[in-house]
């Protein structure tokens, strides 16, 4: 089912989100924080804008995320677990390696392509969020909430822009901390993404009603002409 409101809000959240990063970047700059400092702000600062929207845009989302809800597929417990576990190693890693360098490090040029990826990634994220009261910590059918097909917004383009979004995040770290040691952890947790994306959907096309449509009409589940 299609939600026009969901397409008027999606400009003006994108560009907010975007405005916000960006506007984070250049004050980085001007201040000449380290690599970890200006992360972490750009962390932050995306993180407080996009509870902010979804508060105003989807606020009853905000309340079902912060549980699990009844009916979570067995195989998505394993997923987390899988996942928290690389997400410690990326975190862990990236700490000791700031630790061992100079935190007064310049920001350059791959480290603005990898906030501009950071800032793509929140925006896809919290559109996502925004137009899909669906859209919880846990892949079950919500029965519970008349679960339906989105079709809106990002879901236009590609059937998990959510995952789209949370790869983005993993991805913009190396660059950002200047880190090649984080590359495999940080592949390794796009993966998992991967991973979920396929079992999610393949759910979602057994059990939702309309899914299997909204996907003959959606191709892709992550990369749009590729899969």
């Amino acid at each position: 089912m299609s939600d026009p409101g969901g397409r008027r809000l999606t400009p003006r959240v994108g560009f907010t989100l975007a405005a916000t990063g960006l506007g984070t970047v250049a004050l980085a700059f001007v201040l000449g924080l380290g690599l970890g400092q200006a992360y972490l702000g750009l962390m932050v600062a995306n993180l407080v804008v996009s509870g902010v929207f979804i508060s105003i845009w989807n606020p009853t989302l905000l309340r079902r995320r912060a549980r699990l809800g009844k009916g979570t597929k067995l195989w998505d417990w394993g997923w987390m677990l899988a996942f928290m576990a690389t997400l410690y190693l990326t975190v862990t890693t990236a700490i000791e390696e700031l630790q061992a360098r100079d935190t007064s490090t310049d920001l350059g040029l791959v480290w603005l392509a990898g906030a501009l990826v950071l800032i793509g990634g929140f925006t896809i994220v919290n559109l996502s969020m925004a137009v899909n009261p669906f859209f919880e910590k846990t892949v079950r059918i919500q029965r519970d909430q008349d679960h339906r097909t989105v079709e809106d917004g990002p879901y236009r383009f590609v059937r998990h822009p959510g995952y789209v979004g949370f790869s983005a995040l993993l991805l913009a770290t190396p660059p950002m901390l200047a880190s090649t040691a984080l590359v495999g952890h940080v592949l390794l947790g796009v993966l998992t993404f991967v991973v979920r994306t396929a079992l999610e959907d393949r759910t979602l096309q057994a059990e939702l009603d309309g899914y299997a449509d909204y996907a003959a009409r959606v191709r892709f589940r992550l990369v749009p002409g590729i899969w």
